[in-house]
């Protein structure tokens, strides 16, 4: 299976740096420019999932054929676990490991990955910034019930502008 290219897997520098401005905007603007935002109206629920023991070459297929850039890793008691992002597979393929021989448990991200479905859209915007990620799982209990995307609240907050 072919690696992915770092230009299929991780947006420019202008559009990271665009995220990240749009993100600490949205954290001083949020509550008061849109207060009837919620994260659970946000959410996609219609998400793809690999299973924490996938292959590497897995996601990169899942990711490559569904025009993804992160995907939630469940565990065995189907459980979310962590997420995969191409952040990650960056670093993964940078240090040339066999993407069939290493699991996505072992370089999912397992912290700073999840948000209830009842935090404030300041709340999201600011874990998303702090944490230089673009997409949180929405989770109660362990349980995955959608994804936010950055570009998701972006759009949002722009509609209601």
């Amino acid at each position: 299976m072919d690696k992915m290219q770092p230009e299929t897997i991780l947006d420019s520098p202008v559009e990271r740096a665009l995220h990240r401005a749009l993100a600490a905007a949205i954290c001083n603007a949020a509550p008061a420019a849109a207060p009837e935002l919620s994260i659970a109206t946000l959410m996609d629920r219609n998400v793809l999932t690999v299973h924490a023991e996938d292959p590497v070459a897995r996601v990169e297929a899942v990711l490559n054929n569904h025009h993804l850039t992160s995907i939630p890793v469940m565990g065995s008691n189907d459980a979310i676990i962590g997420m995969i992002s191409s952040q990650e597979l960056l670093a993964f393929n940078a240090e040339k490991r066999n993407p069939n021989a290493v699991r996505v448990w072992e370089i999912c991200r397992v912290e700073h990955f999840e948000a209830s479905a009842d935090a404030s859209v300041a709340e999201l915007a600011k874990l998303m910034l702090d944490q230089h990620i673009e997409h949180i799982a929405v989770t109660e209990g362990g349980v995955l019930h959608g994804v936010v995307a950055a570009i998701d609240l972006y759009a949002a907050l722009a509609a209601r502008a």
